[in-house]
C-alpha cells in the first residue's frame, strides 16, 4: 500500500509550528532552524498542495481558509504520531528510571544522592540524560526531568516544585589588595 500524495513530514512540521505561533521566526526557534528554513518549507508545502496556506503581513501570519481546514486536520495527526510514538518508546522495563536534568543540577545536586538511591532500590536500572535545553527534548525520552524553571514548563510537560529555592552569596576575599571584610556583615543563611 502507497500513501500518496503526502508532503515531506519537516514541511508539516514547519507549518503547524508556524501556525501555533503566527510567526515563522517563533517557530523556527522552537524547531531550531532558522527562519528562512521554516519559510522555505511552508513555501515547499504551499506548492506542493497548489495553494497558498498563510496570508503574510508584515509582523504575521493568518492562515488563509484552506490554511485553517488543513491546519486542524495536520495539527491532530501529528499530535496522533507524536503519542503513537510516545507509546512506543515507553514500553519499556518497568524497572527503569529516565531522569533528564541540567548539567548543575545532575553535578551539584543529583550526583552525590546517586548511590543512596541505587542502594535503596537496585532493582531500578537509572538512565541519566544530562540537558540543559529541556525544550529541546521530547517527553518520550525520560520519566522525570529535574529542572530549574524560572517561567513554567515548555508546551506538553506539566511541572512541580521539589525543592525550594536558596540562595548563598559566594565571596572570596580579594587576596592582592590585603582587603578584609568584617565578618560580622556576611551570614552564611540563605537569601
Amino acid at each position: 500500500m502507497r500513501i500518496s500524495p503526502l508532503p515531506p513530514l519537516a514541511n508539516l512540521v514547519a507549518f503547524e509550528a508556524a501556525m501555533r505561533h503566527g510567526s515563522f521566526t517563533r517557530a523556527a526557534a522552537e524547531l531550531h532552524l532558522t527562519q528562512s528554513a521554516i519559510s522555505r518549507q511552508v513555501a515547499q508545502l504551499e506548492s506542493f498542495l497548489g495553494r497558498k496556506l498563510f496570508i503574510r503581513e508584515p509582523r504575521a501570519l493568518r492562515l488563509t481558509v484552506s490554511g485553517q481546514r488543513y491546519a486542524e486536520v495536520v495539527q491532530r495527526l501529528l499530535v496522533g504520531c507524536a503519542e503513537a510514538t510516545e507509546d512506543v518508546m515507553k514500553v519499556r522495563s518497568q524497572t527503569a528510571l529516565t531522569v533528564a536534568c541540567s548539567t548543575g543540577v545532575a553535578v551539584l545536586w543529583l550526583t552525590p544522592r546517586l548511590a543512596s538511591f541505587r542502594a535503596a532500590h537496585p532493582e531500578i536500572q537509572l538512565r541519566l540524560i544530562v540537558n540543559d535545553s529541556l525544550a529541546s527534548l521530547s517527553a518520550a525520552e525520560f520519566d522525570i526531568g529535574l529542572y530549574y524553571l524560572r517561567e513554567g514548563p515548555p508546551v506538553g510537560l506539566a511541572a512541580r516544585r521539589c525543592m525550594a529555592r536558596k540562595s548563598f552569596p559566594c565571596v572570596r576575599r580579594p587576596i592582592s589588595t590585603g582587603a578584609h571584610w568584617p565578618r560580622r556583615r556576611w551570614s552564611t543563611r540563605p537569601c
